[in-house]
């Protein structure tokens, strides 16, 4: 059984944006089809990865980092829901998102603004 690393409540944590991954082209491709202002994403990326589940904000102002509500060491946070925070940003899509890793399956669900 895997185990579900979820975040910790409260506070923000800045996350570097992934500058390259193998997994831009089919996020671009479902945010592409779901359109800018979709409620609800999901993409599969393939098996593996850490499984995650973390609140995500993707700022107009910053163009290198993104904030999450999960701790732990940036370094070990999922690939994919950081080439994931990053296709948001260079689409100009911003926002607050609950971001999902399960499975292979990368979803994002669009939120209220958050205030951690």
């Amino acid at each position: 059984m895997r185990r579900v690393v979820k975040s910790s409540g409260g506070g923000k944590q800045s996350v570097p944006y992934s500058t390259r991954s193998s997994f831009f082209p089919a996020i671009e491709n479902a945010v592409e089809k779901a359109g800018r202002d979709f409620a609800d994403l999901a993409v599969y990326l393939g098996p593996r990865g850490y499984v995650r589940d973390a609140v995500i904000q993707i700022p107009g102002s910053d163009s290198r980092s993104f904030l999450t509500s999960w701790k732990g060491d940036p370094t070990r946070f999922s690939a994919r829901l950081r080439a994931a925070a990053a296709v948001l940003a260079r689409r100009g899509i911003h926002g607050t998102f609950r971001a999902i890793h399960r499975d292979g399956t990368v979803t994002l669900r669009r939120q209220a603004g958050w205030h951690g």
